[in-house]
């Protein structure tokens, strides 16, 4: 019988720590390689996925409009929902306008060589038109019809109208279209803009006229110019025309359109 003295026992104990040892340098070895070829797949998903957030955000930052981007819908949809649902509708009647956000604050600053006898202080980013100081007509389409895009232009263009860099229509001072803006014409359905290049297949419920009355030398001469064009329009368009509030314009509405400039002229302070 083999004698087991504390020699052997030490020799046996040193032989299973050397092996335990020797197994876990080899896991450790075995679970390195195994991160080292899942990483690169780690690091192309996480590329990935921040690709796609910065498009996203991209995409978010460049809209032209302060509600984002526009949603797509097809032709169909935006005219079933076009009178429905209300929030289709660009609001024009406020402090802010949402399809210039300020109407000609720096817009097209090259195209706005106003002559004035008086000059605008706050002309800056910064400046916002009173509700008050903006006149605003709707033109809508009779019930269960609308507006077909082609003879919009054409209407537009017979009627003085010209293309602005804006995607809207402006009506100027002089033919050539690059004096002094009297109104401005833009598309009632968000986001509010006309496409030249789909202008054979848009259609459109309404159409909003508005006229910023600070910027103009004689507003009451600028409010003849809008109404007598919205009136032409709608006649040619077979439309209905409608104050800022959409309801029916009727010679109240224009008298106090006319009150409004009277209001606003008395108020202002000469030289500011």
């Amino acid at each position: 019988m083999i004698e087991v003295g504390p020699r052997e026992m030490i020799i046996a104990l040193g032989a299973v720590v050397a092996l335990a040892t020797t197994l876990q340098i080899m896991r450790r070895i075995r679970s390195s390689r195994y991160e080292n070829i899942q990483m690169p797949n780690k690091k192309n998903d996480s590329i990935s996925n921040e690709n796609q957030e910065v498009s996203e955000r991209s995409y978010e930052d460049h809209s032209e409009f302060p509600s984002g981007p526009a949603r797509i819908v097809t032709r169909d949809d935006k005219n079933l929902e076009a009178k429905s649902n209300p929030d289709n509708l660009i609001n024009i009647s406020g402090s802010t306008l949402n399809i210039d956000s300020t109407y000609h604050r720096g817009l097209e600053q090259e195209e706005l060589k106003v002559h004035r006898k008086k000059s605008i202080k706050d002309a800056s980013s910064s400046h916002k038109y009173s509700a008050d100081s903006i006149v605003v007509l709707h033109l809508e389409a009779r019930e269960n019809t609308v507006f077909h895009g082609e003879k919009l232009l054409n209407i537009f263009l017979t009627n003085g109208l010209r293309y602005g860099t804006k995607k809207i229509f402006h009506y100027h001072e002089s033919d050539g279209g690059s004096d002094a803006i009297i109104f401005s014409l833009a598309n009632s359905m968000q986001p509010g803009i006309f496409d030249l290049d789909q202008m054979s297949t848009l259609t459109t419920p309404s159409i909003s006229l508005f006229l910023a009355i600070e910027d103009q030398v004689d507003p009451m001469a600028a409010l003849n110019t809008l109404l007598d064009s919205a009136k032409k329009i709608a006649i040619e368009l077979d439309g209905d025309l409608k104050d800022d509030s959409r309801s029916a314009f009727t010679k109240q509405t224009e008298d106090h359109y006319r009150q409004r400039i009277i209001d606003f002229n008395r108020i202002q302070i000469p030289g500011i």
